[in-house]
């Protein structure tokens, strides 16, 4: 905590336990059914909280994933981060913890997935609403291309994509198998394909 910053006031202090107290009510709902059938509507019911509440604190429900996201990123930096180990190191962590959270919350997981995937046609462009956990990936890639772990003619934002929405196909297509792996098993084939792709190299 920075000694300089002013404590948070009532207002802000009351903000924030709204705005938890929704996503609490959210990450409920989501775990009991999937994250497209749960509407804002019933968000707002569990929260106890009026419609215009949920928008004066969120500006949609889709922002309810980036906090997830958020959440998920924070937990890597507090408990996995290691600045003096290698990239792939790094994304080994990272993909063994969102793994990890699949396999906790697979509906939210698969969600945020989706949503920090690009649909296609989309054009890569910098907004207030990045996505913690993709500028965490590109932060990785790009230490390693300084280090010289990975190329440095690829773009490091268009590779966090790829790092991403590799991922949230694999979960997709893992799904059914999902009683059969470990996440260290999941977390394997993901990391093979992402780095090594289909070619078979002697």
């Amino acid at each position: 905590m920075d000694p300089q910053a002013k404590p948070a006031s009532r207002r802000e202090r009351k903000k924030e336990r709204t705005r938890q107290e929704v996503y609490a009510a959210a990450m409920k709902l989501f775990a009991d059914r999937s994250y497209h059938q749960v509407t804002v509507e019933e968000i707002c019911e569990e929260a106890d909280v009026a419609r215009t509440t949920f928008f004066a604190h969120l500006p949609s429900k889709s922002a309810l994933l980036r906090e997830y996201s958020r959440g998920i990123a924070t937990r890597f930096r507090e408990s996995h981060w290691d600045s003096e180990a290698a990239a792939t190191e790094q994304l080994r962590a990272l993909a063994t913890l969102v793994m990890e959270t699949w396999f906790a919350h697979a509906e939210v997981m698969g969600a945020m997935l989706v949503e920090s995937s690009l649909p296609p046609g989309t054009r890569l462009e910098r907004s207030e609403e990045a996505n913690p956990i993709r500028e965490l990936v590109e932060g990785i890639i790009r230490r390693g291309q300084t280090r010289g772990e990975f190329r440095p003619g690829i773009a490091a934002d268009v590779a966090a994509h790829a790092f991403l929405s590799t991922g949230s196909i694999m979960l997709a297509a893992a799904a059914e198998r999902r009683a059969e792996l470990s996440p260290e098993e999941l977390r394997d084939e993901f990391l093979d394909w992402l780095l090594h792709g289909m070619a078979h190299i002697d």
